[in-house]
This record gives C-alpha cells, sequence and structure tokens, in this order.
C-alpha cells in the first residue's frame, strides 16, 4: 500500500520543475516541504505526497507518517490527522 498526505496547499519552488508542498499536523503548525511537480499525486483539485506510514496512536488515531526529506522547519516524522492520510495500491499491485 502506498501512503498519501493531503497537501494543504501547494505553491511555486525555486525551478520550473519544483513545488513547495503545505503539510499540517495534528497542532494546526504548517510546514513546508520542497519536492519536484510530478512527486505529487492530484485528485479532484486535492494534491497529495507520498510518506511513509509509521503508525497509529491509539487514543486520538492520529498517524506518524515520515516525509521523503526534512521539511523547512527540521522534522522529518509528523503527526497527522487520520483524514488527512489515505492509502492506495502500489502501482502494478
Amino acid at each position: 500500500m502506498m501512503t498519501q498526505l493531503l497537501c494543504a496547499r501547494i505553491s511555486r519552488g525555486l525551478r520550473e520543475a519544483d513545488a513547495i508542498a503545505t503539510l499540517r499536523d495534528v497542532h494546526g503548525r504548517q510546514h513546508f516541504l520542497q519536492v519536484e511537480k510530478d512527486f505529487l499525486t492530484h485528485d479532484n483539485s486535492h494534491a497529495y505526497l507520498p510518506v511513509a506510514f509509521i503508525g497509529r496512536d491509539a487514543q486520538t488515531g492520529a498517524v506518524l507518517i515520515e516525509l521523503s526529506h526534512e521539511a523547512e522547519t527540521g522534522v522529518n516524522r509528523l503527526w497527522v490527522p487520520s483524514e488527512d492520510v489515505r492509502y492506495r495500491p502500489e502501482v502494478g499491485s
């Protein structure tokens, strides 16, 4: 399964091929991650970033994810709301 995180917003990156994904954690803080545009998946006017699933909090349902590289805030793992996470079959599965 592929884990994807809903992006709160997508902005123009430093290069034409880049985008800056704005991500929200469970506390409402924003984290910014520069990625190549083709790294994102678009569906019904929403953008999703592939992430690694690490775990789920049994009490709150929050999901711990790992980013492909460090965000500008210095984190590479985030607790995010479960409603911002979706799971898709791997391509070719």
